[in-house]
């Protein structure tokens, strides 16, 4: 979407390797993916208060960080697609 920011992989790496550590980290992952997120979730569940737990619900799984950082992205989104599948009745 044309609103949406460009986000750098160094971002996603530092956000990968950070998460864990960084007390700024989770704030900057809402700030970068938060609205992006949300856009998905409800596409795939269609309903805007499904859609907000399933974020929320995502959000709290990768809060850890780990992982490889270049693929930390296509995770985010995993999980995400993930977190919404087991919502859909």
């Amino acid at each position: 979407m044309a609103g949406w920011p460009n986000i750098e992989r160094a971002e996603d790496r530092w956000l990968a390797e950070s998460l864990g550590s960084d007390r700024a980290a989770p704030a900057r992952l809402y700030d970068l993916y938060a609205a992006r997120l949300f856009d998905y979730c409800h596409v795939l569940l269609r309903d805007e208060r499904a859609a907000a737990q399933a974020l929320l619900d995502a959000l709290l799984s990768v809060r850890d960080g780990g992982g490889d950082p270049r693929s930390f992205r296509g995770r985010l989104y995993a999980v995400t697609r993930e977190v919404c599948l087991r919502r859909r009745p």
